[in-house]
């Protein structure tokens, strides 16, 4: 059954100089397990918590490995206080009860990890398709797969995040990774893949990426990133990976924070930073 890791954060920004600012901090969290959960049920969620709220909020919701985390903030200017905020805040924390109350079923299986799961599920011959969008096309991940399948390739999923944000400029984004089998592969051009899903999709195919994968060796990166964040390792999801400029481009999320890991073409890591 998969795990639910529900956070609701306040957002506390001053627009008043030059530089944004922003404080965060958390104002709900829940780790569960649950039945089932669909990417229906989580924009049902951030609905109702639109609607109480009126504008500036924000959501990010991805899966991975029987994993579901879903993060929402409130935005609020900073100093602003009144009893109109804390009523908003009331409404929106009685919504995340309600969530939680209908879904829950049991704790939280603590026996995963998702940086181990990701070594697992690599083919011994490997591509990984990074697709992302955010300049206003949308990733369907039904129609990715449908492509993929129609191309008779082998694939694992390896992240589906959607974004959203509400107020100002609001916008949303996509993304998705997949690991592609290379043995069933030949006769077909990466090429024709990526025209393909760049034409289903409507999107530019600047946006889609796909990149050789060695699993021995990124195996081997797994277990030397795992050592230097060690708990945190369980939870890292894959946002990007791409070979730029002799170099080895790896972007890990997890739980709020991203780690972004730079190594050589030889996997050994040359920087490591979280932020």
């Amino acid at each position: 059954m998969p795990n639910i890791f529900f956070e609701l954060f306040i957002e506390s920004a001053d627009f008043s100089g030059k530089d944004l600012k922003i404080k965060k901090s958390s104002a709900y969290s829940s780790q569960y397990n649950t039945l089932s959960i669909t990417d229906n049920d989580i924009e049902n969620l951030y609905s109702k918590i639109l609607r109480a709220k009126g504008d500036w909020a924000s959501l990010n919701f991805y899966n991975f490995n029987n994993n579901f985390y879903i993060e929402i903030s409130l935005i609020f200017n900073a100093g602003y206080q009144s009893v109109e905020h804390e009523n908003i805040i009331n409404k929106v924390l009685k919504i995340c009860d309600d969530f939680v109350n209908a879904s829950k079923v049991g704790e939280v299986n603590i026996y995963y990890n998702n940086l181990s799961k990701l070594e697992e599920i690599a083919f011994d011959e490997c591509y990984v398709l990074s697709l992302s969008e955010g300049g206003g096309g949308v990733i369907d991940f039904d129609v990715v797969k449908q492509v993929l399948n129609e191309k008779h390739l082998d694939y694992n999923v390896v992240t589906e995040k959607i974004s959203r944000f509400d107020g100002g400029a609001s916008g949303s984004s996509e993304e998705f990774i997949a690991f592609l089998s290379a043995t069933v592969a030949s006769g077909l051009t990466w090429d024709m893949v990526k025209m393909a899903l760049a034409y289903k999709l409507g999107i530019d195919i600047d946006r889609i990426i796909i990149t050789c994968l060695n699993k021995a060796k990124f195996k081997i990166l797994r277990r030397d990133i795992a050592d230097k964040i060690r708990e945190r390792s369980k939870d890292l999801y894959l946002k990007r990976f791409e070979e730029k400029n002799s170099k080895l481009i790896l972007v890990f999320g997890c739980k709020g924070t991203e780690i972004e890991v730079v190594c050589d073409k030889e996997y050994r890591i040359k920087s490591l930073k979280i932020g």
